[in-house]
């Protein structure tokens, strides 16, 4: 299998400049709804639902995200087929889904992003629930 390797950071580590003094809520009624009395990690906790949120709905929907950049940036699904299909079955994604009934054909989840006249793509890893979830509507035609 291959893995992307490189930079990683948590999403506390993405609130570290965060104003949270401007969050009106006190500890005690933030303790007793959301169960932690520390707003950097409400704020990371809405974030990573917020983020899980949108990649299912990309997959079940087929929709897509538009990134709010300067530049046009997106998220979204991209269609693989014919050559590219075997190539990537080969160095083992598509594993689970059933190459006859899908004519050779497979999709993966794509950070898209178009800066001065070119765009970048870097794929997007899914955790196993949203994997499988794709391979099965891949696999049922969708």
């Amino acid at each position: 299998m291959n893995f992307a390797l490189g930079y990683a950071f948590s999403a506390v580590d993405l609130f570290c400049k965060f104003p949270f003094k401007s969050l009106k809520m006190k500890y005690p009624k933030m303790k007793k709804l959301y169960k932690t009395d520390h707003r950097e990690d409400l704020a990371a906790r809405i974030l990573v639902t917020s983020v899980k949120l949108v990649l299912k709905d990309i997959v079940e929907n087929n929709t897509v995200f538009r990134l709010p950049f300067k530049d046009r940036g997106y998220i979204k699904m991209l269609r693989i087929t014919g050559e590219d299909f075997k190539r990537h079955r080969k160095m083992g994604r598509f594993k689970g889904i059933d190459f006859l009934a899908t004519f050779f054909t497979g999709y993966q989840m794509i950070l898209s992003l178009h800066t001065k006249g070119y765009e970048r793509i870097k794929p997007i890893y899914l955790s196993g629930e949203l994997k499988q979830l794709l391979i099965d509507k891949t696999n049922s035609g969708m």
